[in-house]
């Protein structure tokens, strides 16, 4: 049914969400939605030069060891970094090589950079941004938008893709929203016990003695928050995260030898081997689900849980001299990704240099 009707009734906190990462995960390039500057910026990337011009909307000319031209179709992301998308013949969206980074000009954004490697991959290479693997369509676009199926048609070697929705919305994590709507339109019906709702989120019960189990609200978010394999040919919000994907396990190419992140494996897989989540800790806790916005800064989020006295002070941090470190620095280690983009560990990491 569309985000747009889940905000007659939910108004607040559908602007909560307009404004999230999540809803603006794909758009439509507009002059609203695109940030880059495409006013005859050159971007040289090796043996090619890329020239980023409006011009009937927003276009990218490669000039030198590849030549072409390409119109923009779509925005993916908008922080830190904004990337574009192009249309081939064949149904294949592709990523250009060049992204803006959309970092203020004072952190040294504001600028056209190459996401993927300092070098440039060449033609021909299964790497390069127009190669069937690095197809928008089989990568990345069912965590950039709602419903979205494939339709990769073999016999043709084409894709005809489709969604209900560009970006992540309402439906992405709630699941088809159709019969919630009948039922809140209908008034007289409102004593149905599940709200016409297949599979709604539910506060699940904390226990910390109890053995953790699956979590519907944290396989919902690792849908799209792991390194996975997809198995299913439509997964349903809501659903166990096993019937539906197959996660990257500990590895030593994606993972360092006390846990921690190394490779792109996104939040799931470090959070799921921490004491938190075995005590019942969920994303929302620390998250407000709908902007994406921590709950509260610094290390107040921490202290919701854990007592200031006996965690906020040097005998704890070891570290008398201001400015004193934020829980975070030691327990959620930065790794940087596509060069510019800082993401946080979520394995809340005791500090082991020797590891």
């Amino acid at each position: 049914m569309g985000s747009a009707a889940c905000a007659e009734c939910h108004a607040e906190i559908a602007a909560r969400w307009r404004a999230s990462d999540h809803a603006r995960a794909m758009q439509k390039a507009s002059p609203e939605t695109v940030l880059g500057n495409f006013d005859g910026a050159a971007f040289r990337d090796g043996p090619v030069t890329w020239r980023l011009q409006r011009a009937a909307g927003f276009r990218a000319r490669s000039e030198g060891a590849e030549k072409g031209e390409f119109e923009v179709a779509y925005a993916i992301g908008v922080d830190p970094v904004q990337q574009y998308l192009i249309a081939l013949p064949d149904g294949r969206l592709q990523v250009l090589p060049v992204a803006w980074d959309a970092r203020p000009a004072a952190a040294g954004g504001h600028r056209w950079f190459s996401p993927d490697s300092a070098q440039h991959i060449r033609a021909g290479d299964p790497a390069h941004w127009k190669s069937p693997g690095m197809s928008w369509n089989s990568t990345c676009a069912d965590c950039h938008t709602t419903e979205f199926r494939k339709g990769f048609d073999l016999d043709a070697n084409r894709y005809d893709s489709t969604w209900s929705e560009m970006g992540v919305g309402c439906e992405a994590c709630h699941g088809a929203g159709s019969r919630h709507l009948e039922w809140a339109r209908a008034g007289a019906a409102r004593g149905s016990p599940d709200r016409g709702l297949d599979a709604p989120l539910r506060r699940e019960a904390r226990s910390g003695s109890a053995p953790p189990q699956p979590s519907r609200e944290v396989d919902t978010c690792a849908a799209c928050h792991s390194q996975r394999v997809r198995i299913t040919e439509q997964p349903r919000a809501g659903r166990a995260l096993l019937d539906d994907y197959e996660p990257a396990l500990l590895d030593r190419a994606l993972y360092h030898d006390d846990g921690q992140i190394a490779e792109q494996t996104y939040e799931w897989g470090s959070f799921v081997q921490t004491r938190k989540y075995a005590a019942g800790v969920r994303c929302s806790d620390c998250h407000e689900p709908h902007s994406g916005a921590l709950r509260t800064a610094g290390n107040a989020l921490c202290a919701s849980c854990h007592e200031p006295a006996k965690f906020d002070v040097p005998a704890h941090h070891q570290h008398a001299a201001a400015p004193t470190p934020t829980c975070v620095d030691c327990h959620m280690a930065q790794h940087t990704f596509m060069s510019i983009d800082a993401r946080r560990d979520h394995g809340f990491h005791v500090p082991r240099p020797d590891l």
